[in-house]
């Protein structure tokens, strides 16, 4: 995907002590992503780390809806390519939310 400017994953999330979530390529990474701060309260630290589990799946992400973008609108392509596609969005999904898929996409 020649156009995507952004770094490529896979990305880790790092702890770094007590202070902070790195969220970067790898730890000898010199180009960070981001940080997270790690706060006292036991919700907030909870929230930060199912973000650092959200952003650390984007690349992937972002490959797999230009996947099903070119599935459905590429000539040439055949609903099993877009069922394909759909199917493997599962396992991004709990990636990114630590959860089972059915855990995920239950109301």
């Amino acid at each position: 995907m020649k156009g995507l400017k952004h770094t490529p994953g896979p990305w880790k999330v790092w702890g770094n002590g007590d202070l902070y979530l790195t969220i970067s390529p790898d730890k000898a990474s010199v180009s960070d992503i981001c940080h997270l701060h790690l706060p006292s309260h036991e919700k907030e630290l909870e929230e930060n780390y199912a973000n650092g589990k959200l952003i650390t799946a984007a690349p992937e992400m972002i490959e797999i809806l230009i996947e099903i973008y070119k599935a459905q609108y590429d000539k040439g392509s055949s609903l099993a390519n877009l069922n394909g596609v759909i199917s493997n969005s599962k396992n991004i999904i709990e990636k990114a939310t630590g959860l089972s898929i059915k855990e995920a996409v239950s109301e």
